[in-house]
């Protein structure tokens, strides 16, 4: 039984020691250490970006105003002065009345026409109407960076959103090599 319990021991050894070894390499294994590399060169990327630029577009329209004539006193004595010139006019007494109803119609019309034009030169005012509209433009903005940068001698590319400055933040892996 003692012959068989020095090549058991040897092994347990053997399988205790492989599996220390094993847990040795895969310990650091998906774990980086940041370091920092030397950026050697930033150049800008560009696209067209469309914008609306406001502006003012102004014409002038003439606007009447409505003058609100309360009175009708223009036609009331223009149709009294034309139905007396009418009943002056007529011989007998028929043609008094026509020539009475007659000039007073003709006379509050004429009133009223001469009311109405004296106030219509005042009535019309010229105005500058205005409004915004929009003119679409384009533009170059950076939108990224193209970056190059050496670390340990090898150059590496890359692109970034913001600037990088002088240096760059870089993940640095180390595992073991199989032969």
């Amino acid at each position: 039984m003692k012959q068989y319990l020095l090549p058991i021991a040897f092994i347990t050894s053997l399988a205790i020691a492989s599996t220390a070894q094993a847990g040795s390499q895969q310990g650091n294994h998906g774990q980086d250490t940041i370091d920092y590399a030397r950026v050697i060169s930033v150049d800008p990327i560009y696209d067209s970006v469309s914008y609306k630029e406001p502006y003012q577009s102004c014409h002038y329209e003439d606007r009447v105003l409505r003058q609100a004539s309360g009175s009708k006193t223009p036609v009331i004595i223009g149709g009294l002065i034309g139905g007396a010139i009418g009943n002056k006019l007529g011989h007998n007494k028929s043609n008094k009345r026509v020539g009475a109803v007659a000039g007073a119609i003709l006379g509050g019309s004429i009133a009223a026409d001469i009311h109405r034009n004296k106030h219509h030169g005042h009535a019309v005012r010229s105005e500058r109407i205005c409004h915004t509209a929009y003119e679409v433009r384009y533009k170059q903005a950076i939108s990224g960076y193209n970056v190059a940068y050496k670390y340990r001698g090898r150059t590496y590319f890359t692109t970034r959103h913001q600037h990088p400055g002088d240096r760059i933040k870089v993940a640095v892996s180390v595992r073991p090599v199989d032969y």
